[in-house]
């Protein structure tokens, strides 16, 4: 529901929307033809459910799809950003963080315990330029942590076969050697998908930018 004289991005607020504090806002008169962002801070990230094509950039955002800008273009957003999502080596350029695909994390910022970020120092670039370790703008590649697989088996095999009928086939057959090969081989086999993941739905993520 639009509530009138508020607008989009006061709508959002006045829905119970506090998005983040602490971050750089734009001066109601700022140098360089910058404009206000309507009370929401510059370098805010919204998740948006309808088309790209809809973001209303007119408004001052911007979907998170990695591009490039000018640092004098967009200096409000730079004092916020800086490099941390990529730039060029000569400071003249820098990026928005590129969302398409991607799930979005917390920044460890050295916590402990259950559940947190174990590996964030070993975080790498999103981007060239960008940060590395345990700060903003990284990226984690895709991991599978520890687990197991249960085994259960038949008598000799017979041929070398695949899956679990190989590996019995070709293991060394001690301390007996009429021991049961595998019965499961999917427990010893690369599964059919390319990617381990939540369920999920997609949105386009955008950020303020003015």
């Amino acid at each position: 529901m639009m509530i009138q004289g508020l607008g989009w991005a006061g709508c959002l607020l006045a829905a119970g929307w506090w998005l983040g504090a602490g971050l750089a806002r734009v001066p109601a008169a700022e140098s360089g033809g910058e404009r206000s962002g309507g009370g929401v801070p510059v370098g805010t990230l919204v998740a948006f459910a309808g088309p790209a094509a809809k973001v209303p950039e007119a408004e001052g955002w911007m979907l998170c799809d990695g591009r490039e800008l000018a640092v004098t273009a967009y200096r409000a957003l730079h004092e916020v950003l800086g490099s941390s999502w990529g730039g060029s080596a000569n400071g003249v350029t820098f990026r928005l963080p590129d969302l398409r695909g991607r799930f979005v994390r917390g920044v460890n910022r050295g916590a402990d315990g259950f559940g947190r970020d174990i590996e964030a120092e070993r975080r790498m670039a999103s981007a060239p330029g960008g940060n590395l370790g345990d700060t903003v703008g990284t990226l984690q590649e895709e991991s599978v942590g520890p687990h197991t697989h249960g085994l259960a088996g038949v008598a000799e095999a017979v041929a070398p076969g695949s899956g679990a009928e190989w590996v019995r086939f070709h293991g060394v057959k001690l301390p007996d050697e009429t021991a049961p090969i595998l019965v499961n081989p999917a427990a010893v086999q690369p599964g059919e998908g390319v990617e381990t993941r939540p369920v999920n739905v997609a949105v386009h993520w955008m950020i303020r930018v003015r």
